[in-house]
């Protein structure tokens, strides 16, 4: 199971290469997590951060948006569930016919 990395996990002296790109005011930085076979995405725009946990081949772990003191995290790795989908079906009740 993926999550993100505490900040004092990751070996911030051992990183030798950041990837930067710049972006209609947004900016964008990329680095490889040493010991790990992980990469972090952190892409800062006009109110808001995008924290994006991809694995060696680019694909997307876990994503978080912070707007604020808002934080909220998508895990792809996890199935997808359904619980408030069954929940909300199984207090449908059927309309009596006139």
């Amino acid at each position: 199971m993926a999550k993100f990395p505490r900040v004092n996990e990751i070996q911030w002296d051992k990183i030798n290469e950041v990837r930067v790109v710049a972006d209609k005011g947004a900016f964008s930085s990329e680095f490889n997590i040493p010991g790990s076979s992980q990469k972090m995405r952190i892409k800062v725009s006009q109110g808001q951060t995008d924290f994006v946990l991809c694995n060696d081949k680019g694909e997307p772990l876990l994503h978080a948006v912070q707007k604020g003191r808002e934080i909220r995290i998508l895990d792809f790795s996890a199935r997808p569930v359904f619980a408030r989908v069954k929940r909300k079906l199984r207090d449908i009740t059927p309309r009596k016919k006139k």
